[in-house]
């Protein structure tokens, strides 16, 4: 029984330094300054020398006014790529940098701002949309409320916004469109989160395709948690 009981301690303990050795599984420096990227739940983490193959595939994902310092990747999906059985990201997440902030140190005020900027150009582009299309996006408003297991039928050719929501730190928009691939079109949800930390502004874009309504909430709480793993990860 002592062995047994043994066993089960040190069984314990090494799962315990595995789960804290992911708890901040990397750190990325912008700037001069030491960033934890931390583990998130249901997600490979990817950076330059964990995986730089994968890598070099998301650095093409990334806007050219940014720059790419981590990315994440769903646990099947990503198991299922490294074994060649499927070329599909469907779910999937890039931490990047502005690069025209990388080496300043922002200010809670100028994040207040940029925080203004992010908010007047989504309403002004969700202005623009239910001009342009005020049956389709007063139908997904309506589906989102109410409906959350049914299937997203809708046909998008436009981005669509959803929702905008923030924090003292942060500010996330979530929308919706089509992506074209060589597999045809597809709809997907993204949830942009700008959020700052130790002075460095950081974007973390979610993606997650769009099968089903509940898709879009899922897509939300996963943004929330990573935007909170963040910022727990980097508070000391």
């Amino acid at each position: 029984m002592k062995i047994k009981k043994i066993e089960s301690m040190v069984v314990f303990f090494i799962l315990q330094l595995f789960l804290l050795g992911n708890a901040t599984a990397s750190t990325m420096n912008i700037a001069g300054e030491d960033i934890k990227a931390p583990y998130v739940n249901d997600y490979v983490l990817i950076t330059k020398e964990s995986d730089a193959e994968f890598y070099k595939i998301f650095e093409t994902f990334t806007s050219k006014n940014n720059n790419l310092k981590a990315a994440y990747v769903q646990t099947d999906e990503y198991n299922l790529i490294k074994k060649r059985s499927s070329k599909d990201i469907k779910n999937y997440k890039l931490v990047q940098t502005l690069k025209s902030l990388e080496k300043r140190h922002v200010s809670s005020k100028d994040f207040l701002k940029l925080k203004l900027k992010v908010k007047r150009d989504w309403e002004v582009v969700l202005e623009k949309v239910k001009d342009k299309i005020p049956e389709i996006t007063a139908q997904i408003s309506s589906a989102i409320k109410k409906e959350y297991d049914t299937k997203f039928k809708f046909e998008i050719d436009e981005i669509i916004p959803v929702e905008l929501f923030e924090t003292d730190s942060s500010i996330t928009s979530i929308n919706i469109g089509s992506v074209n691939s060589s597999k045809g079109k597809y709809k997907m949800v993204v949830a942009n989160t700008i959020t700052k930390i130790k002075g460095k502004v950081l974007v973390i874009l979610s993606y997650r395709r769009l099968n089903n309504i509940k898709d879009i909430q899922i897509l939300k709480e996963s943004a929330i948690e990573t935007r909170n793993a963040f910022i727990e990860a980097n508070k000391f």
